[in-house]
């Protein structure tokens, strides 16, 4: 059980949360990654307030875990 499922929410907070995951999961969407490559010249998505190198490290982490989740079904 995670801890937001121990604490207690107003009835409005679901909707909220419903609300924050969609919009993040657009700002990673690859029509705007492009559209911020093409006006920016960098591509950081939903990662904006973090640094060109440590923005690349976390791609390279999670293409990494990615490859070992793929792994760990095989075995």
């Amino acid at each position: 059980m995670q801890l937001w499922d121990r604490i207690s929410r107003t009835p409005e907070e679901p909707a909220l949360f419903e609300r924050y995951a969609k919009r993040y999961a657009r700002a990673e969407s690859d029509v705007l990654l492009q559209t911020e490559l093409a006006a920016c010249g960098c591509d950081y998505g939903a990662t904006s307030w973090t640094t060109r190198e440590l923005a690349s490290t976390r791609r390279v982490l999670e293409e990494e875990l990615a490859r070992a989740d793929e792994l760990e079904h095989l075995l």
